[in-house]
């Protein structure tokens, strides 16, 4: 066993006996392996202890625990960790070990006690809570069930009702609701938590509050045939909300177990069922979601540059229509106050009238008070001009999709807005370029692209453009956080990511019907595949408008692999435009209720007369695989391109957009994930086959074709080795190929100028020999030593905080190390003077003055203005010191003798300044440029001189010049370079 997150528990014995134990494995106390073995270790040691009479467990930093730490999942389920044997962590550890135990212990609960940390809670003989923490058994998101006796103990705690609701919904109480139910014994202040549960912890062992073993209480259980009934009724609901999944059965039947054949038996029962999901495509494929959706935070490039988000105190929406009313919604809220803007009054009224509707909806299902909604109401403030804008902190347009409209609001926005404001369109089809034409502030254009309706869907498109500043898209990461949306960032292209991987869906349940195959056998199929509803029923929903629009920006931009039908606009001029008119593709009730409609025939035959098609009789008789394959490959093609072109980041992006913002079943992993799990040869091999019978349309891509060809994962793996991979999509493909090639010439350019600069750095190494042999450093300076180190120091800082820039890092840290021990040496041999300026200068430069940059840099400055500044630094300090040898150029000029300037110094600084210069240019780093280039010329001169006056005869004074020479030459080693 053991995890990759080690963590620890830690034993306190306190004067009144009573044993803290404290749960440790930042952030949340998580049950790694490791945890819960400490956890066991500590428990028998307080047995064998006689000065500790009772027990309190509690987690560090203010959290019980988050619970089992599913970063173990990966290891279990690949088989690199071995599970540890059935039972031993749910019976040996936390029942025999803790609710078995022969002295009591207390939970004391603070922040979190999900899952495992819930279950180790419930096994203490007593819990005490804050009334803020949050309690509850979550593991059915991740495709298991409880594993640590939380499938017998929660029921027997508050009842089989409650129990089910929790473990089946996934959904936390709060300390005050645990406290009501009986799930914890009394609620106190964070800062009495402990205390209070010492003092409870001895009265228990004083009889004075009673010792409870949750396994063993009965008296909030039903009788066994109204349980059965309540759980006859789970399984039926189970059943109807998610049918292709079987672990919420398993857990209904685990709980039967210990019901109906006593807890023991549902504790065996548990464990075995626990393995078994673990291993499950389901748990895989949730687990894989989990770290997915909080894999987007994290953008390279941008995330790892050390920027902080500004704070976005107030937001303008321009546009009241059902987007921009659903985005001022999800912004109100979250307390942030918002000015909505309309073209006039009529408009306005709307708007802020479908803010209300929205949230008087939240009231209806009780999810907030008539009061809170008048409070959160009270933040949105509606205008019909833009005298409002000129202390908002991002603005966000939301109107119809026409270019000129958006050019000409947002050149009205940068006149009206402060500089720092964030500029953005919730735009879902048009170029963020175009937008931003008339503009000159396309640094802080951002596509903020909401899902209809934007306050209930969870996924956020941020869309950045070549230009949009790193800055901007951190910010607006924060927002996306704030607002409780899954932010993913993209990059700027039709359709962005969502749209432009799924258009093909629409486009290939078109062709299909065309072709011979049901409208209402697709439907079906997709449903039953996982999908809240098919594409047709989609369609009707979202309006045809819509649809078509939409459509034709895809047709346009992707002709040679659209498919094109007619069967949408004869319908449209029939006035069948979708649910809202009560006919599209199904005929709607007064409830709203869908009813297929034998009439959408005639409307089928004449698309296909139109579009030449003939029926196939092969596609009348797909089987509902071949439908779910014909209709979402297409998808995993496009998913492919968008992949390959680096519209996204990473594939796991592409699968949270594809769960979070079209409703892809989350127990499949999202659309490549799944894809990965049929194989790309397979995949490759449908779609070659459907295209020599159908079009081009099915055509793979070449980026499938590849990975098919090599048996490969869709997932290309290199993908996050190069941050800049084509700017998010943002140039063509062979451009992309092209920058990810550069980037591996430029690391090899690196690494060739990290060894020169090494060799660089132990040049003087003459010197230091003769130095220590002699005991003294005779007539040599420390000062080149010490502003050398103070450069190589500078330029590490510099290589560390910049992103990409690591081979700067790394050369100038080795020159850190050889400086400083060339120091250490003079500090040791150097005469008694020498000596302490040696120290003076030390502290006053290499500790003062490099303290003092970075200080400043930390704490005044941040992002890109903190990099540019310590790279002026740095190239300033290496001009100068670049400088030094001109004093020993113009003695050669004069003595026409080049004694001292050794020859293969210059010519290592030629090659150090030639390599640094070439890679400065590869990597675009004019701060690392500059002053190398400078260094480069000045080796080139010196060579020049060198060639010119060089003496023909040995000269005794050789030696001497090459360590006369480190000396003056030394300062411009570091490889600032």
């Amino acid at each position: 066993m053991g995890s990759t997150t080690k963590g620890t528990t830690v034993l306190e014995v306190g004067a009144d006996g009573v044993a803290v134990i404290t749960l440790i494995n930042p952030p949340v106390n998580s049950l790694s392996f490791d945890v819960l073995l400490s956890l066991k270790e500590n428990y028998e040691q307080a047995m064998r202890r006689d000065d500790v009479k009772a027990i309190v467990v509690t987690g560090s930093r203010g959290k019980f625990s988050g619970g089992f730490d599913i970063t173990a999942f990966g290891g279990l389920q690949s088989g690199k960790m071995q599970q540890p044997k059935m039972g031993f962590i749910s019976i040996e550890i936390v029942t025999e070990t803790l609710e078995g135990a022969r002295k009591p212990s207390v939970a004391a609960i603070d922040g979190l006690a999900l899952g495992g940390g819930l279950e180790v809670a419930m096994a203490c003989h007593a819990r005490i809570s804050t009334s803020t923490a949050q309690l509850g058994l979550p593991e059915l998101q991740l495709g298991i069930i409880p594993g640590f006796g939380g499938t017998q103990r929660l029921p027997r705690l508050v009842g089989l009702t409650k129990s089910l609701e929790m473990i089946l919904t996934s959904k936390p109480v709060k300390g005050d609701e645990a406290h009501a139910l009986g799930l914890v014994d009394a609620i106190v202040p964070a800062n009495e938590l402990v205390n209070t549960a010492r003092r409870w912890a001895l009265d228990i062992v004083e009889c004075k509050k009673p010792w409870v073993a949750s396994l063993h209480k009965s008296n909030k259980l039903e009788p066994l045939g109204e349980a059965r009934e309540i759980l006859k009724f789970a399984r039926a609901q189970a059943q109807k909300r998610a049918p292709n999944l079987k672990h919420p059965l398993v857990c209904i039947d685990v709980i039967e177990e210990g019901i109906v054949s006593g807890p023991r038996a549902g504790l065996f029962k548990e464990a075995e069922a626990f393995q078994g999901l673990v291993q499950s495509d389901t748990c895989k494929s949730l687990v894989h979601i989990f770290f997915g959706q909080r894999g987007t935070l994290k953008v390279p490039g941008v995330t790892d540059r050390g920027l902080v988000p500004r704070r976005v105190n107030k937001v303008a929406i321009l546009g009241g229509g059902l987007m921009g009313s659903g985005i001022a919604t999800a912004l109100i809220l979250s307390n942030y106050p918002v000015i909505l803007k309309e073209v006039n009054e009529k408009f306005l009224e709307g708007g802020i009238g479908r803010v209300k509707a929205n949230l008087q909806s939240r009231v209806k299902k009780g999810a907030m008070t008539q009061e809170k909604l008048e409070k959160t109401l009270s933040l949105l403030k509606g205008v019909l001009d833009y005298e409002s804008f000129r202390d908002v902190d991002m603005v966000i347009e939301a109107v119809i999709e026409n270019i000129s409209l958006k050019q000409q609001i947002f050149a009205d926005l940068e006149k009206y807005c402060p500089p720092h404001c964030i500029l953005a369109s919730n735009t879902s089809t048009i170029d963020l370029n175009l937008i931003g034409e008339k503009t000159k502030s396309q640094d802080r254009i951002i596509g903020a692209h909401f899902f209809s309706p934007a306050h209930v869907m969870p996924l956020l498109e941020i869309v950045r453009t070549q230009k949009t500043s790193p800055q901007v898209i951190i910010d607006l990461l924060d927002v996306g956080k704030r607002i409780k949306k899954t932010p993913v960032v993209v990059g700027n292209c039709t359709g962005f990511a969502v749209n432009r991987m799924f258009f093909p869906y629409s486009q290939a349940a078109n062709l299909l019907v065309e072709h011979g195959s049901d409208v209402y056998q697709i439907d079906r199929a997709i449903t039953k595949f996982g999908m809240p509803m098919g594409p047709f029923r989609l369609a009707d929903l979202v309006g045809f408008g819509v649809a078509v629009a939409t459509g034709m920006q895809f047709v346009e931009n992707f002709p040679e692999r659209s498919y094109k039908s007619m069967l949408v606009p004869l319908m449209q001029e029939d006035k069948r435009l979708g649910e809202n008119t009560r006919k599209g593709f199904y005929v709607y009730d007064n409830k709203r209720k869908a009813i297929p409609d034998p009439e959408i025939k005639k409307y089928i035959e004449k698309a296909r007369s139109i579009s030449g098609v003939t029926v196939d009789p092969k596609l009348m008789k797909l089987s509902d695989k071949d439908i779910v394959e014909m209709i979402f490959f297409p998808v995993v093609n496009e998913a492919c391109r968008v992949l390959d072109e680096g519209i996204a980041v990473k594939a796991s992006d592409l699968d949270i957009a594809a769960v979070m913002g079209m409703g892809f079943p989350p127990y499949r992993g999202g659309i490549i994930f799944w894809a990965d799990s049929l194989g790309s040869k397979y995949i490759y091999s449908r779609l070659e086959e459907w295209s020599k019978m159908y079009g081009q349309f099915f055509k793979p891509c070449a980026y499938l074709a590849e990975r098919a060809a090599k048996g490969a994962s869709l997932i290309n793996t290199n993908f996050s080795l190069h941050p800049r991979h084509n700017l998010l999509g943002l140039i063509s493909s062979e451009s992309a190929g092209n920058s990810v090639r550069m980037e591996g010439f430029s690391f090899y350019v690196g690494v060739v100028g990290n060894i020169i600069s090494v060799l660089l750095f132990l040049s003087p190494i003459r010197t230091f020999i003769r130095i220590v042999k002699n005991r003294s450093t005779e007539e040599f300076d420390s000062l080149p030593y010490i502003c050398t180190l103070l450069s190589s120091a500078l330029w590490t800082y510099y290589g560390v905080i910049r992103p990409g820039s690591y081979l700067v890092a790394t050369v100038n840290g080795s020159g850190v190390l050889v400086e400083s021990i060339y120091l250490v040496l003079f500090l040791v041999f150097a005469p008694s003077k020498m000596k302490v300026k040696t120290g003076v200068l030390l502290v006053v430069l290499d500790v003062g003055f490099l303290a003092a940059v970075i200080l400043t840099t930390r704490l005044a400055l941040e992002g890109d203005i903190r990099i540019d500044v310590l790279g002026f630094i740095c190239a300033g300090l290496n001009i100068v010191m670049y400088a030094s040898p001109l004093a020993s150029m113009k003695t050669v000029m004069t003595t026409k003798s080049v004694d001292h300037m050794p020859f293969f110094l210059s010519f290592f600084m030629f090659l150090n300044g030639g390599i640094w210069t070439f890679y400065a240019l590869l990597v675009r780093d004019y701060f690392l440029g500059v002053p190398n280039g400078i260094g480069f010329l000045l080796g080139t001169s010196q060579l020049v001189l060198y060639a010119t006056y060089r003496n023909r005869q040995a000269s005794n004074s050789r030696l001497e010049g090459l360590e006369e020479g480190c000396q003056h030459h030394q300062p411009l080693i570091s490889p600032s370079q």
